[in-house]
């Protein structure tokens, strides 16, 4: 009861439109008895309903200049309660895949369940020695450094290519000016102060 409102308001500040909420999924674990129901998932709602007419409220929104009906159920907090102890079947899916994982710790090797490999990394992470894990963040650090290090390669190698390239067009530009200066007469001394070339580059075209 205490982390849902503080999610949402943790996520708004004073003065902001109320559009600017979103909606909670709270999911709460349980590995005690916790009620009387033979499941192990229950999803709850919030519903309003009419004392006297028993009719459900739609309540009408505004999105992109148009008038929506919406159920409150869309908007408000939505609850998950899970009683871990009660889960004891063989996992057909990847909501059982996790429910395997929260009661025993077992993730297997050949999950799909979404997130289940992430956490089956984190769980490696977790259980090294404080050395092992020491070792292991710099080994991370050291993979970081190379790939920046990499980056920075490239992205000079790619300046280097855009300069030379951009050289050797202007001297392509001065060789073609220099061939058409030739072809209209014009003598070797004064083309290469044209141009830039030397005489006796200006010679061999």
């Amino acid at each position: 009861l205490f982390g849902i409102p503080q999610s949402i308001s943790k996520r708004i500040f004073s003065g902001d439109k109320y559009d600017k909420v979103k909606k909670v999924y709270s999911i709460s674990l349980f590995y005690c008895d916790f009620g009387t129901g033979d499941d192990y998932v229950y999803v709850g709602q919030t519903k309003f309903t009419g004392m006297n007419t028993g009719t459900e409220l739609v309540v009408k929104q505004k999105v992109r200049n148009e008038i929506i009906p919406v159920l409150p159920q869309k908007v408000f907090p939505e609850y998950f309660l899970v009683k871990v102890n009660k889960f004891d079947k063989i996992p057909m899916n990847a909501l059982d895949e996790w429910m395997e994982y929260l009661k025993t710790g077992r993730i297997k090797d050949d999950t799909t369940a979404p997130g289940l490999q992430a956490a089956r990394k984190k769980l490696q992470y977790l259980k090294m020695s404080k050395e092992e894990r020491d070792a292991y963040d710099r080994h991370i650090d050291n993979i970081m450094v190379q790939n920046d290090v990499l980056d920075n390669a490239k992205e000079e190698g790619r300046e280097e290519g855009l300069v030379q390239s951009r050289e050797e067009g202007r001297e392509e530009k001065s060789i073609e000016i220099a061939r058409n200066l030739l072809r209209m007469g014009m003598d070797i001394d004064s083309v290469a102060k044209a141009t830039g070339l030397t005489q006796d580059y200006i010679r061999s075209l």
